[in-house]
């Protein structure tokens, strides 16, 4: 009675707290949408509060689409890089309303599992590091998007196995999930055929997207709904990934499988940004590797020295590549032709490689960097780095990295001896998740984005269902919620 109480107090206050909106948005100054936005995300923390699985799906919605929403701001009043962050802000908010509900509830009726605690240091302890690091970089209102994005996305790892407790439940918000990312599917197959709509030009021109540096460029990558490139690459590998247990396990019907599996992987392959092809590449590998005992000693044999082989060799590379790009392009050309086929955009990755072989950049607790910011002069940075390995190390500096590969090290022989002592029907449902999860961490070489908002949306579920997975009675934690 209580509940459906609550639910009608809610509804009214969200019809009033409509009416609101609509009045204020029509004066006021300032961008409509924005005004808008930071209405939304009161609305969007209540709805989180009072009914955490509907913000849940919500959040999905808004992983999928607000950065279309930012894109709308310039059919109104000038854009500010405020009215950016109101939109983005959308998505924390009711993730933090559907937090603060399970976490009030849990502690109130003592329903706290052990999983649930260590599931939330996790969070916190994620959430505080990149807090700590974007402010102490002084980014001012970027190190608050720098924590949105980064940090308060963790505590899915948190939440969703309260509130989806069952492996039926978990991996039916994972199936929703792949059909709201549909649409952003296919705009990004679209964008790639008939390129961008003018609206999208006209904000590339403000300024206030990071694809603003694809402006320059001869061709284009898509970005359909999402913040860059990059994002969707890899959003699209992990959607195609997943398809494969779902159908598996029969959540999905041969036609659903199929059928989303060639949306996301055309779409995937339409970005013609590599790192979303290499994960998937990567993922029947990891997958089989993941079964037997032996295999997987030998994949991470194989992966480690194929590192080693990589840095050593990575000054040879950076001689090389100018002319692996005329012969591949045509004399001349260094790197005009399409993005997937400039092997010259490696060059940073190997520089970052390269400098790892400087004994300065060995450091206890890391050496200063970023001593270069200019774009056109930043090769002659000794600490310049492209990819999370070596721009960790440099950074914090060999104690922290070493700690962490020690606990990575230890984490990872506690989780295999699990994985290979479950029974061979649950273990291949399992090593279909884990792989996933591991060729979408070989993205770091890249960069952070599968650690980035939206991507990092799917990491967690992932995470989650390999959680799950584990559980000997699939079920982790769940409540009442």
């Amino acid at each position: 009675m209580n509940h459906k109480i609550a639910n009608f107090l809610l509804m009214v206050l969200l019809v009033f707290l409509g009416l609101y909106v609509m009045v204020s948005s029509i004066g006021g100054g300032g961008n409509e949408i924005g005004r808008l936005s930071i209405y939304f995300c009161l609305i969007l923390f209540l709805i989180g509060s009072m009914s955490p699985k509907l913000g849940l799906y919500a959040l999905l919605l808004l992983a999928g689409y607000s950065d279309m929403v930012k894109r709308f701001m310039v059919l109104g009043s000038s854009v500010s890089q405020l009215d950016v962050m109101y939109v983005l802000a959308m998505a924390p908010c009711v993730l933090g309303g559907a937090v603060s509900h399970v976490l009030i509830q849990r502690i109130s009726k003592r329903q706290m599992t052990k999983g649930d605690f260590i599931r939330f240091g996790f969070a916190s302890i994620s959430l505080l590091g990149v807090a700590v690091s974007a402010i102490l970089s002084g980014g001012g209102l970027g190190s608050l998007r720098v924590i949105a994005d980064y940090g308060v996305f963790t505590f899915l790892v948190f939440i969703l196995p309260i509130v989806f407790p069952s492996r039926e439940l978990l991996l039916g918000y994972i199936k929703v999930a792949l059909y709201i990312f549909i649409p952003v599917a296919l705009y990004g197959i679209w964008q790639r055929l008939f390129g961008l709509a003018d609206f999208e030009m006209d904000y590339l021109m403000t300024g206030l997207s990071r694809e603003t540096r694809q402006l320059g460029q001869i061709g284009l990558r898509p970005f359909s709904t999402l913040n860059a490139a990059s994002s969707l690459t890899i959003v699209m590998a992990a959607c195609a990934m997943l398809t494969i247990p779902l159908r598996k396990l029969r959540m999905l019907n041969l036609i659903e499988g199929i059928g989303l599996f060639l949306i996301f992987t055309t779409a995937c392959i339409m970005t013609f940004t590599r790192t979303g092809w290499v994960c998937l590449a990567l993922f029947p590998i990891a997958v089989v590797a993941l079964r037997y005992k032996g295999i997987t000693i030998l994949a991470y044999l194989v992966a480690f020295g194929v590192f080693i082989g990589v840095v050593l060799s990575a000054d040879w590379f950076l001689n090389n590549l100018q002319g692996w790009q005329a012969d591949i392009s045509g004399e001349g050309d260094y790197g005009r032709s399409t993005q997937a086929f400039r092997v010259t955009t490696l060059y940073d990755r190997f520089l970052g490689f390269s400098n790892m072989k400087n004994p300065s950049n060995w450091a206890p607790f890391g050496v200063e960097t970023g001593l270069i910011t200019s774009a056109e002069y930043r090769y002659d940075d000794p600490t310049f780095s492209h990819d999370q390995v070596s721009r960790f190390l440099f950074k914090y500096g060999y104690v922290p990295s070493g700690i962490i590969l020690i606990i990575g090290l230890v984490s990872a022989f506690a989780f295999h001896t699990k994985l290979l002592n479950q029974s061979w029907s649950r273990r291949k449902i399992s090593t279909f998740f884990t792989g996933a999860v591991f060729s979408l961490f070989v993205s770091i070489l890249a960069g952070t984005y599968i650690f980035q908002f939206p991507a990092n949306i799917f990491l967690w579920m992932i995470v989650c269902a390999v959680i799950q997975s584990m559980d000997k009675d699939d079920l982790i934690g769940g409540g009442d919620v």
